[in-house]
C-alpha cells in the first residue's frame, strides 16, 4: 500500500536497508510550504524511526515490512512507524529506542504498541518549530540520557 496526497503520507515498505531512503523520498508530495529546516527535521526524524524498526526485525530474522505514516495539518505534522504484522513480546517489542534523535528534533515523541500489538514510534513537529543549536544539543542529550532504563510507553513535551 503506498498512497500520498499533498498534506498525507501512507506506505508500506520492506523492512530492508533501503526503508529509510523510500521514507524520505515519500516526503516529496508534502514538503510544498514547508520551511528547509522543518523539512531536514523531517528526513532525520523518518531515516531515525524507520532505521530503529528495520534493525529490530533484521535481529530477528529480517524479511518484514514497516508501515510510514504522516498527517501534515496546517500546525504540525504528525509521523507514526509501526511494524506490520508482528507481535513481539513486551519485554522484547519496547527495547529503549535511543532517543536522541527523536527528542532533539521533535515536538513530542513516543513509543508503544499498534492496536495489533505491533510496535510504534511516533512523532510530532510543529511546522513553524525552530530551535537554536544549544537547544539542540540540550535536548540530544536529554534523549540520549532517558534511553538508560526507558521501557514501555515514552513520551515528551517541548
Amino acid at each position: 500500500m503506498d498512497s500520498r496526497t499533498g498534506t498525507n503520507v501512507d506506505a508500506t515498505l520492506s523492512a530492508d536497508a533501503n526503508a529509510p531512503a523510500v521514507g524520505r523520498h515519500s516526503l516529496a508530495g508534502m514538503s510544498g510550504n514547508l520551511q528547509p529546516e522543518i523539512l531536514f527535521r523531517l528526513r532525520m526524524l523518518i531515516s531515525d524511526a524507520l532505521s530503529n524498526r528495520v534493525l529490530e526485525q533484521s535481529v530477528d530474522g529480517g524479511g518484514g515490512q514497516v508501515r510510514l505514516e504522516l498527517v501534515r495539518d496546517a500546525r504540525q505534522v504528525r509521523g507514526r512507524i509501526t511494524d506490520v504484522g508482528r507481535s513481539d513480546s513486551p519485554e522484547l517489542a519496547l527495547q529503549p529506542v535511543h532517543a536522541g534523535m527523536l527528542e532533539a528534533l521533535s515536538d513530542r515523541w513516543g513509543t508503544g504498541r499498534d492496536s495489533d500489538g505491533s510496535v510504534e514510534i511516533w512523532f510530532e513537529l510543529g511546522v513553524d518549530s525552530v530551535r537554536s543549536e544549544a537547544e539542540y544539543a540540550q535536548r540530544f542529550e536529554r534523549g540520549m540520557r532517558a534511553t538508560d532504563g526507558l521501557r514501555g510507553s515514552h513520551e515528551t513535551r517541548p
